[in-house]
């Protein structure tokens, strides 16, 4: 086919033929890296922006449930006798409290732990000891509305049959709640004991000495010295649970029977 200015063309398409292919590789390579960083950028601020607008959401919807509810059940919160007037308002905290990130709360109570109540008790402060380990996992909101989903079970009538019979609101707790809350507090028990037996980030930032670092810490250092050696891996993952096996198959049937009552029930 002949066209005016045809071996000019012929020529550029046979020079460019001349050019290295590493070469003509370059501004491609450019543009992608331009297109993915500037992908990597967008992708970055839509989670963030989208991620406070939910976080937002969540919060505001949550709060408006938790307040219509409990306004429509203020009667049947639990026990009148034992919970106080006040519980709406702490239920509302406890419960935002547990909407916060991980690391938020982590931080904030490393920071109580080891800079303010660790600087109450000088000389000993709150670092390689007892209280550091122990003292955080006495308390947990799942088995405060664990509880209180059992005591919403209770009837009023016990609590009123006790007040005829002389008894206050401590001697109703000890003598008729508490046998009642057998198998709540046994599954509290269990529960706790699993997540303390596992507990990995918070002996993390609170001891300094691996003698005084629980298993889980010990079990995480071995997998990285383990490598790709995966038997020694399960075997330790198997001594790591021994105990946890143990514990559960001694609690199976209260385990199981406290779930299936106060799991599913208000």
């Amino acid at each position: 086919m002949k066209f005016p200015g045809r071996n000019l063309i012929f020529g550029i398409l046979l020079s460019s033929m001349m050019i290295p292919g590493m070469v003509m590789m370059i501004p491609n390579f450019l543009i992608v890296t331009w297109i993915g960083r500037i992908a990597s950028e967008l992708t970055t601020y839509v989670l963030l922006i989208g991620g406070l607008i939910v976080a937002t959401a969540v919060l505001i919807f949550s709060l408006m449930g938790l307040i219509k509810w409990f306004r429509e059940k203020e009667s049947k919160l639990g026990l009148r006798a034992i919970i106080s007037p006040g519980r709406a308002g702490t239920s509302l905290a406890t419960f935002f409290w547990s909407l916060c990130g991980i690391g938020a709360s982590v931080s904030l109570i490393y920071w109580i732990i080891s800079s303010w109540v660790g600087g109450a008790i000088e000389p000993t402060p709150w670092i390689d000891n007892w209280p550091a380990l122990t003292i955080p996992f006495m308390g947990s909101i799942f088995a405060i509305f664990l509880l209180r989903q059992f005591f919403a079970q209770i009837p009023d009538e016990l609590f009123d049959a006790a007040r005829i019979d002389g008894a206050g609101h401590f001697r109703f707790l000890v003598q008729v709640v508490i046998p009642l809350s057998k198998a709540p507090i046994l599954v509290i028990t269990v529960l706790s004991f699993i997540g303390s037996w596992n507990a990995l980030a918070w002996p993390l930032l609170v001891t300094n000495s691996p003698d005084w670092r629980p298993i889980a810490v010990g079990f995480l250092n071995f997998v990285s010295e383990a490598g790709q050696d995966t038997h020694y891996m399960m075997a330790g993952a198997v001594i790591t649970i021994i105990p946890i096996l143990i514990l559960y198959f001694l609690t199976q049937r209260q385990f199981t029977e406290s779930i299936a009552r106060t799991g599913l029930k208000g």
